[in-house]
């Protein structure tokens, strides 16, 4: 009986995961990565060393690593629902070295 009740709760958890906004396995954001990427060369004119999407700062963002016309590299966040840029600083040579490394794992 007691494996049978942990049964049923685990699969309730599992489903109420399931169903909460931003949590799903497959969201389809509202913008696609071509509109994300105009915003954001238009925020920071330059080389787009990479670009991905991902859940950071409990949303679900365009990432992007431009090459600025001053040679930093701006690491610009893009709400992929809103459009709207939710960050956007410099990153040091530390920082971009530590990002690559975790992505790596």
């Amino acid at each position: 009986m007691k494996i049978l009740n942990q049964t049923v709760i685990f699969c309730a958890l599992i489903s109420l995961s399931i169903s909460i906004p931003g949590y799903a396995a497959n969201t389809k954001p509202k913008l696609s990565m071509e509109d994300a990427t105009l915003i954001a060369k238009k925020k920071v004119p330059g080389d787009i060393k990479s670009s991905e999407f991902e859940h950071e700062m409990g949303q679900d963002v365009y990432s992007f690593d431009i090459v600025g016309r001053d040679k930093k590299i701006h690491e610009i966040l893009i709400n992929a629902d809103t459009g709207k840029v939710v960050s956007n600083k410099i990153e040091s040579a530390a920082s971009e070295a530590k990002e690559a490394a975790e992505k790596g794992k």
